[in-house]
Order: structure tokens, then C-alpha cells, then sequence
């Protein structure tokens, strides 16, 4: 076995104990931050402040801890694979390699100092559109109980009891509320704060209006409901209208990545040298910065905002 070969084979040694590294220092981290929810609900509820977006995943004390591990570890990883990359034949440039390396493991840091947070938010948002794709069941099932006979207060016990996914937790926290003594419409304005959303301000105004000054709230429930479900049915029109856009953003998105893929598989001598040089190496990150510039361009322009 050559040294070229055992140098590889520690290098490879390296990158995978910081991985297994990471990976066992970030799963500690998200257990104590799972282990001590229940105390900073607590402690929240206490004071007043309610948590709501990234928040109901993880503290902020873990998350800064976990972007702290990121930004220090993408770096080391970075570098661990470009010294990989020069055990397998990186030539010339001494000074402008190492000037290279420097940069984008400083941009690495950067992405990996940004990345936890993109990922809580992303969490986030998703949990906000699966709460109001609910809305709709909501007011429909709110409506019902009241036709039924039920009081208001009975009614957002039993439906709400019904509800799963985001729409029962955040449910579960009014029916907790209420046993503590809180007016129903405090809570539903509470809910409004923490999951923000047109179809829940329209809900809570529709209740604190018809609390204060009377009238057939099942009435104006349905009403709502159906506007909910008009919209949302011109959502879903708008959206498989703008499908063909966004495919072909997409494809224009991927069409570089395969065509060099392509030319790397039928001529790898030459598509080669951008990884064993250090201007390679700047043509490669300029082009995943052009790519992922066009690409967030392509989104923005065929989204739709309804």
C-alpha cells in the first residue's frame, strides 16, 4: 500500500469521526432541549409569553448551540474534504489553494451558521400552512355544534378535541387555558398571536363581535366556511395553473448540474481539472452561487401569493 493511499484513507478516517462527532453532540443536544420543553412552558406560560414559530421546536438556548456546532464544525469538514480532495491529486497553486481552502471554509462556517435556523423555520412554516390547511374543518365542525345546540365554549371543547396534528396541539392549549380560568375569547385571540393567519383573525372577530353585541353565530360561521373553502379552491387553481412554471424552473435549475455531470462521465480528463486546481475550484463556487441565485429567481417568480 502506497503513502498516497494511506494518506487518503486518514483523511476519509477523519471526516468520518467529525461527522460521528457532530451527529453524537447534536442528537445530546436536541434530547436536553426535548427534556426541558416542559419547564420552559412553564416558565412562559407564567409570564405571559407564548411560543410560537421556531420556538415550538426548540429553545433558544439549544438553537444558538446548534449554530454554534455548525458554524465550527462546516468548516472542519470542509477542510477535511479538501484535503481529500489534494491527497487525490490537487496540483499547483501552493498559496492560492490554501487562500481558496480558506474561503470556502469561511463560507462553509457561514452556511452552517445560517443552516439550523433555515431548518426550525422551515419546521415552522410548515406547521403554520398544516394548521390552516385545518381552518376549514374548524369552522365547519364550530358551525355544526352550534346548530347542534351547543354553547360556544362546548363547542371549541368537543371539535377541538376532534382536531389532530398542529390544529389539536394548538386546541389543546386553549382547552388548558380555559381551565385556568381564561375567557374563550382571550384564548382564541391568544391562538390568533401565536399561529397568525386571515382565516383565524376572521374567526376571532367573528366571535368577540357576536359575544359582545349578539347574533346567529352559526350563521356567520358557515358563511366563513364557506368563503374558506372558495379560497381555497382558487388556491388549488392558481397552483395547477403555475405547475408548468415551476416544473420548468426546476429543470432549468437542474439542467447545469446534469450536463456537467454528463460531461464528467464521457470525458473526465478534462472536467477534471476544476477539481485539482485552485482556479477550479473558484469557477465551482461562482457557479453554485449563479446557480443558486437563478434558481431562488425562477421560485420567486412562478410563487403565487393567494
Amino acid at each position: 500500500m502506497d503513502q498516497e493511499t494511506i494518506s487518503l484513507a486518514i483523511v476519509f478516517a477523519a471526516v468520518a469521526s467529525c461527522v460521528w462527532a457532530v451527529w453524537r453532540i447534536v442528537a445530546a443536544t436536541a434530547a436536553s432541549a426535548s427534556g426541558s420543553i416542559d419547564i420552559e412552558e412553564d416558565a412562559a406560560r407564567r409570564s405571559g409569553r407564548q411560543k410560537s414559530g421556531v420556538e415550538r421546536f426548540v429553545s433558544p438556548g439549544a438553537l444558538f448551540r446548534m449554530r454554534l456546532l455548525a458554524a465550527a464544525a462546516a468548516p472542519a469538514f470542509f477542510a477535511l474534504a479538501a484535503a481529500a480532495a489534494y491527497a487525490l491529486g490537487m496540483d499547483g497553486g501552493g498559496a492560492a489553494v490554501k487562500t481558496v481552502i480558506c474561503v470556502f471554509a469561511v463560507l462553509a462556517g457561514v452556511a452552517g451558521w445560517f443552516a439550523p435556523l433555515a431548518w426550525y423555520r422551515r419546521k415552522a412554516r410548515l406547521r403554520q400552512e398544516e394548521f390552516e390547511t385545518r381552518m376549514l374543518d374548524l369552522v365547519s365542525g364550530l358551525a355544526n355544534a352550534l346548530r347542534a345546540g351547543m354553547a360556544i365554549q362546548q363547542a371549541l371543547d368537543r371539535v377541538g378535541a376532534q382536531m389532530e396534528g398542529a390544529m389539536g396541539e394548538e386546541m389543546a392549549i386553549v382547552r388548558r387555558e380555559r381551565g385556568m380560568n381564561m375567557d374563550y375569547v382571550d384564548s382564541l385571540v391568544r391562538l390568533e398571536e401565536r399561529m397568525p393567519c386571515e382565516d383565524m383573525k376572521l374567526l376571532c372577530a367573528a366571535v368577540r363581535l357576536t359575544s359582545r353585541t349578539g347574533g346567529q353565530l352559526a350563521e356567520v360561521l358557515s358563511e366563513m366556511a364557506d368563503t374558506i373553502r372558495n379560497r381555497r379552491e382558487f388556491a388549488d387553481k392558481v397552483k395547477s395553473l403555475t405547475a408548468q412554471g415551476r416544473f420548468e424552473g426546476l429543470g432549468l435549475g437542474l439542467m447545469p448540474v446534469v450536463a456537467f455531470a454528463i460531461f464528467y462521465a464521457i470525458q473526465p480528463e478534462i472536467t477534471s481539472v476544476l477539481f485539482k486546481t485552485a482556479r477550479g475550484w473558484c469557477l465551482l463556487g461562482i457557479a453554485g452561487l449563479l446557480e443558486f441565485a437563478g434558481f431562488a429567481c425562477i421560485r420567486k417568480i412562478v410563487s403565487v401569493e393567494v
